[in-house]
C-alpha cells in the first residue's frame, strides 16, 4: 500500500513491530515479487554474517584462532539458529545488528575514531526499529566497554555524537507511533 513507516494487518494500521524489516521486505517484494526465495534471503545472509562476525570478535577478544572456530561451529550447531536464519523473523537481523554494533564499538577500544562510534551508535538505532526495545539488553555491555576506555574529553565527544545518531536513528519511528 506505499506506507513504509507503518505495517498492515486485517485493514488496520499496525504498530507491533517497527519498520525496518517490513520495509526491507516491502522493496524485495515490489523488485522481485513474491518470491519465497528473495524475502528469505536477508535472514539468509544475516545469519552468514553473524557466524563470520562472531569469528572475527572472538579473534579480536580471545587472539586464537581456534577458539574464534569453535565460537562459530557451537553457532553453526545450534538447530534454533539455523532454523530462525531460513525463516523470516526479526530475531536475526536484530542479533545481527546488535553484534554488529559492539564489535564495531570494541574496535574503539584500538582506534577511537569518531566514525567506529557513530557507525556503533548507528547501528544500535537500526536494532531499535528492527524489534522495540528488546536492544536495551545489550545496553549493559555498551556501558562496560564505553567506561573501558580512559576517559578524555574527545572519548565523550565521540560518546555524544554517537548518542545523537542514536536518536536521530531510532526515535522518528517511536514519535511517529504515539
Amino acid at each position: 500500500r506505499n506506507d513504509w513507516l507503518f505495517g498492515q494487518f486485517n485493514d488496520q494500521v499496525w504498530f507491533y513491530e517497527p519498520p525496518l524489516l517490513t520495509t526491507i521486505l516491502a522493496l524485495i517484494y515490489k523488485t522481485a515479487g513474491p518470491s519465497e526465495f528473495w524475502l528469505r534471503l536477508p535472514n539468509a545472509l544475516s545469519g552468514l554474517l553473524i557466524i563470520i562476525i562472531t569469528y572475527k570478535l572472538s579473534i579480536l577478544i580471545t587472539k586464537s584462532k581456534t577458539a574464534s572456530l569453535a565460537s562459530s561451529l557451537i553457532l553453526l550447531s545450534d538447530i534454533e539458529f539455523l532454523f530462525r536464519s531460513r525463516s523470516i523473523n526479526v530475531e536475526i537481523p536484530l542479533t545481527l545488528l546488535l553484534i554488529a554494533s559492539l564489535t564495531t564499538l570494541y574496535y574503539t577500544k584500538q582506534s577511537p575514531k569518531l566514525k567506529l562510534y557513530c557507525l556503533s551508535f548507528f547501528l544500535l538505532g537500526l536494532s531499535f526499529i528492527t524489534k522495540r526495545a528488546s536492544p536495551i539488553l545489550a545496553i549493559p555491555a555498551y556501558v562496560s566497554l564505553l567506561l573501558l576506555k580512559p576517559q578524555s574529553k574527545k572519548h565523550l565527544f565521540n560518546i555524544l555524537a554517537g548518542l545523537i545518531v542514536f536518536v536521530a536513528i531510532s526515535s522518528p519511528w517511536f514519535i511517529l507511533q504515539f
